[in-house]
């Protein structure tokens, strides 16, 4: 009666345990899937890589620009060519990686302004016209606000917001995946030494990673399933396939994890079968 007892009892400590290390195992890999998958540059740069972001944000800067310099006076044509799309394509790899890590970055538009400067001053020269020293004076505001305008267009909200994310949390991030390791490790040293027979202990130690790739699972599952049903309102449309493309590609790495511990479990059931063996 008493041996039944302590079965039972230990039976359900050994379900209890389980129970928290599928926590912990849940928590650490989520914790490591929000760190590679959204919480760094990469899947920001490859959801730009899609649906040509570069561009569109180039065409976008234009067209704004344009739309500026009508109520100026000033033929539209003087903002073409004013930044090539080699400086539009490297300011903004090297916003998002500076801001996707916290940092700030300095866009330099000195030779967009430079250019635009010369470019007004050639248009009044060609036309035959004299300035005025007013005009004169309002030339470095005029190309001043188109560069704001380079900025502005250049930079992706969302990234900001990674970032302030990254640089608050980004340490504790590790720190809570390391305490879910530890752990884990010390509730799977517990179940070890309640078992004298170790394939039994191992029992459990499957059930919790069999849950862990339910739950790491699950996101990218419901995402896929809600995906028809909704659609975020973003604008202009080259950042929302950006954004899209950016949550896709976070969500792989928790598809990746999961089949990670797929993996595990089937090692852990070869164990368990050679643990049997030989116990």
């Amino acid at each position: 009666m008493a041996h039944n007892k302590n079965r039972k009892f230990r039976f359900f400590i050994s379900c209890v345990l389980s129970f928290l290390l599928s926590l912990f195992f849940t928590v650490g890999t989520i914790l490591i899937a929000l760190k590679f998958g959204f919480l760094n540059e990469t899947s920001v740069l490859d959801g730009m890589a899609e649906k040509d972001y570069y561009k569109s944000a180039e065409k976008e800067f234009y067209q704004a620009a344009k739309d500026f310099t009508i109520p100026v006076g000033l033929p539209v044509d003087v903002v073409d060519g004013i930044v090539s799309s080699e400086t539009v394509y490297s300011d903004i790899q090297n916003y998002v990686t500076n801001a996707v890590n916290g940092k700030e970055y300095v866009f330099n538009t000195d030779d967009l302004e430079s250019r635009l400067t010369e470019k007004v001053y050639n248009y009044f020269r060609n036309e035959g016209l004299e300035m005025t020293e007013e005009q004169i004076t309002t030339v470095p505001e005029y190309t001043g606000l188109i560069a704001e305008i380079y900025v502005k267009t250049m930079k992706v909200n969302y990234v900001s917001l990674l970032g302030k994310v990254n640089a608050s949390y980004g340490n504790l991030i590790w720190i809570g995946a390391a305490i879910c390791l530890v752990i884990s490790i010390v509730i799977i040293g517990m179940l070890l030494k309640m078992y004298h027979w170790k394939h039994r202990a191992m029992r459990f130690v499957v059930y919790s990673a069999i849950t862990t790739v339910l739950m790491v699972a699950s996101p990218a599952v419901i995402v896929g399933i809600l995906e028809g049903f909704m659609k975020p309102s973003v604008s202009p449309e080259h950042l929302y396939y950006a954004l899209v493309n950016y949550c896709a590609n976070g969500l792989k790495i928790f598809v990746y994890l999961s089949i990670g511990w797929v993996a595990v479990v089937a090692a852990l059931l070869l164990a368990i079968r050679y643990l049997k063996k030989n116990d």
